[in-house]
């Protein structure tokens, strides 16, 4: 799991971040197009995270609190604009879940090196789950139903020490925290780090040899 910048393109992702799924059958489709090896890494950020206020004193109280007021703005903008993309309600898109447990699943997954197709369907459903067809995957048991639907052995997993795995968890988001990702979703190629959905043309165009302009 350390060595995120082998060869192949290593994809960090949050279950709790809708355009993370939504950049997902797109950057698959640009992994079977172009035959990269990939490498799924949970990034994990818990639900409810706010921004701290600002105190009466502060000179800049005023505008802080209007950059904070259109930054809301922008991001309702951007929810609706998603979901309308997804064919999804705003209650669905605007689901805030804490995906640790998901994300147990996925370190699962490196742990008895499951194949492609695997990683894959695990993440689809997963997304699934949290987006539309709502399930707890904050329950360790929904976890386990889609690591089996995957036909991924869990034997081990269930017995594992939940506080061994979530120490592992921990260690890993430590690491990905030293390379300054702090988005989901992010993405290492070729030792470059791209944090955003907004990067999967210039992605494209990396991953299928550099041939002409590079997309702006």
């Amino acid at each position: 799991m350390a060595a995120f910048e082998r060869e192949g393109l290593t994809l960090f992702i949050d279950f709790n971040c809708l355009p993370t799924y939504l950049a997902v059958d797109g950057v698959c489709r640009l992994l079977d197009e172009t035959g990269v090896e990939e490498r799924w890494v949970p990034l994990v950020k818990l639900p409810g995270n706010t921004s701290r206020g600002t105190g009466a004193t502060d000179p800049l109280a005023a505008y802080k609190n209007r950059r904070a007021g259109a930054k809301r703005r922008f991001a309702e903008r951007e929810l609706q604009r998603n979901c309308e993309r997804m064919g999804i309600s705003r209650e669905q898109g605007a689901r805030d879940i804490d995906s640790s447990t998901a994300a147990l699943g996925l370190l699962w997954l490196h742990e008895i090196q499951a194949k492609r197709d695997q990683f894959r369907a695990y993440v689809k459903s997963v997304f699934l789950a949290v987006y539309r067809k709502p399930e707890s995957v904050e329950d360790l048991d929904t976890v386990v139903k889609k690591l089996d639907q995957c036909g991924v052995v869990t034997d081990g997993f269930r017995e594992a020490s939940v506080d061994e795995y979530l120490a592992k968890l921990q260690a890993v988001q430590e690491e990905i925290a030293e390379l300054g990702i702090f988005e989901s979703p992010a993405y290492i190629y070729e030792g470059e780090c791209f944090q955003g959905r907004q990067h999967l043309p210039l992605l494209g165009w990396l991953m299928s040899g550099r041939n002409g302009l590079p997309p702006v």
